[in-house]
């Protein structure tokens, strides 16, 4: 018989409020945000963005990405 963990990650982290979260780090998908990537940031505010090579085409690109994450985040 197999059993699969769950957990309510409310239930990890109990906060008093959204502003004693602990620092996320984040990364995004591609070279633009998505709608969802937007509405997270937006949401989460993360203390930090990784960028892989699946987010970096170009130098204008990457400087464009960063841009839209800063008005999102």
């Amino acid at each position: 018989m197999s059993h699969k963990l769950s957990y309510n990650s409310a239930s990890l982290f109990p906060l008093a409020s959204a502003s004693d979260a602990p620092p996320i780090i984040a990364s995004v998908a591609g070279y633009e945000l998505t709608d969802a990537e937007k509405y997270w940031l937006e949401k989460n505010q993360p203390a930090g963005i990784s960028f892989f090579h699946n987010n970096i085409e170009s130098k204008k690109q990457l400087q464009q990405l960063i841009k839209q994450i800063n008005i999102f985040s």
